[in-house]
């Protein structure tokens, strides 16, 4: 169990220095003179809701999610964006899953679609969530898209019992466009 855990943490470790490097090197991509920017960052909080509730057994959970974000980079200063979709989840299960399609809805106008792939774990009490996509329709379609969530661990009491019907934490998305 221990060295699962170890694992598991090593590859959360692992994923969020990949997702953080990207994030990291991107302002290096800014350029100048283009319509739309070469990068762009948001962060800011977000909100899930779980039915039913996680407990420690895995089993199929409609997540239902939104996120209101800041951004920097470019004319675009704010975005929301929701998704709904099913996953098999638990409060204690470290996974990787492709799941829903968020719909960006961006204050200058415009929305957006992306995928991602999300590697989940649970290092150092608290959900993190790394994910890498991409934005397939709409505004910066074509963009490399990378995101990460964090929360809080969920209540191992309720995690025991009745269940956690939802959470929130932070949410930042880079942007970025490809050659």
């Amino acid at each position: 169990m221990r060295s699962t855990m170890r694992r598991s943490v090593r590859l959360s470790g692992a994923l969020l220095l990949a997702v953080s490097g990207s994030t990291l090197a991107a302002p290096q991509a800014q350029a100048a003179g283009a319509a739309e920017p070469r990068v762009l960052t948001c962060s800011g909080t977000m909100a899930e809701t779980f039915s039913p509730g996680l407990t420690v057994k895995k089993r199929p959970t409609k997540v239902v999610a939104h996120s209101e974000l800041s951004c920097t980079g470019g004319a675009v200063t704010s975005v929301t964006f929701s998704s709904s979709y099913t996953v098999e989840a638990s409060c204690v299960s470290n996974q990787v899953i492709t799941v829903g399609s968020p719909k960006f809805r961006w204050n200058t106008g415009g929305n957006s679609t992306a995928t991602f792939t999300y590697a989940v774990g649970r290092p150092a009490g608290q959900t993190v969530a790394a994910g890498v996509g991409q934005v397939t329709e709409g505004r910066f379609a074509g963009y490399a898209a990378t995101r990460v969530l964090a929360a809080p661990s969920p209540d191992a009491l309720k995690c025991l019992g009745e269940g956690i019907p939802s959470a929130k934490g932070v949410d930042h998305v880079t942007l970025v466009a490809q050659p």
